[in-house]
């Protein structure tokens, strides 16, 4: 069906350009024009599909493509190939489809669209600097925090909470050129907020990014003369990686004993073995030797 093969081709063109990071930068710059060009077709296809079953039967019901996850798929697979005038017309569609037909559903899609809308106003804010920067980034970080009262809605715990990393990592790139002498201090309270949200949900999996984000915070509060905030970020910071380090090295001591039962396992086996060929040894039966033929005439 085409909603499969719109997906999959969505999918195929963020591949490519997750595969691309370590290659030759020749190589590297074909393949991301590749998939930007996969994914310049396929959200061409969407749309025209859309079109056909807009005038056919007056909405996006057939094909299946009423699902606000297809917009959404195609405007982060934009987003990911640096196609953002794209990426906002995907997000704007979502998000008018689904006032019209869900009444403003509070799900994942509604976060992942936001997260989109966050990266195109980061973009937007690429070239701004001073007090003009600050407010688009501004702008950018509350698309990422309405996200977030969502994800962290008791309703929606734990079955969102892989959406509070996806908002680090969206709001990491936001708020990474204010983290600087003189500018940090605006970063405060979407990185408190963000921290507050991976306190609560917990993840091991996070340490090492929680440690990034409480160093950030840190330096935020100090900048903003908050010397007492900021040495508890730094403790907190300390304590997450001490817990990593600990982590660490159950997981070192769980592989190096798994390692040394194998070899005992291994060893086992092997004097196993012997010992059955050495039995098979001791069974060998010797026969006695045929009696000699009678000579003629006995």
């Amino acid at each position: 069906m085409l909603h499969r093969t719109l997906r999959h081709d969505f999918a195929e063109s963020e591949g490519l350009v997750d595969n691309s990071r370590n290659l030759d930068p020749i190589v590297r710059r074909e393949q991301r024009q590749k998939a930007a060009e996969l994914c310049r077709t396929t959200w061409a296809k969407l749309q025209k599909a859309r079109e056909q079953a807009m005038l056919k039967s007056g909405h996006t019901s057939n094909f299946g493509l009423n699902s606000g996850e297809l917009l959404v798929l195609a405007a982060e697979c934009c987003a990911k190939n640096g196609l953002f005038d794209d990426a906002r017309d995907c997000a704007e569609e979502f998000f008018v489809d689904d006032c019209a037909t869900s009444q403003g559903s509070q799900d994942q899609f509604l976060c992942r669209a936001k997260f989109v809308q966050a990266q195109v106003e980061c973009n937007n804010a690429k070239p701004l600097q001073g007090a003009d920067g600050v407010r688009r980034r501004r702008l950018a970080w509350g698309y990422v925090l309405d996200a977030l009262k969502i994800a962290t809605d008791e309703l929606n715990r734990p079955r969102y909470d892989f959406l509070v990393y996806n908002a680090a990592v969206v709001l990491w790139d936001i708020i990474y050129p204010l983290l600087r002498d003189g500018a940090a201090r605006y970063a405060v309270m979407p990185l408190q907020t963000l921290c507050d949200a991976l306190e609560e949900v917990d993840d091991q999996k996070d340490l090492d990014l929680r440690v990034r984000y409480q160093r950030a915070l840190g330096l935020c509060y100090d900048d903003a003369e908050e010397a007492s905030l900021a040495g508890q970020c730094l403790t907190k910071a300390k304590e997450l990686a001490q817990r990593r380090c600990t982590i660490a090295q159950e997981e070192v001591d769980a592989s190096t004993t798994s390692l040394e039962e194998a070899s005992q396992a291994l060893e086992a086996a092997k004097n196993e073995r012997l010992a059955l060929d050495n039995e098979d040894e001791d069974e060998v039966v010797v026969e006695d030797a045929p009696a000699p033929a009678p000579a003629p005439g006995d």
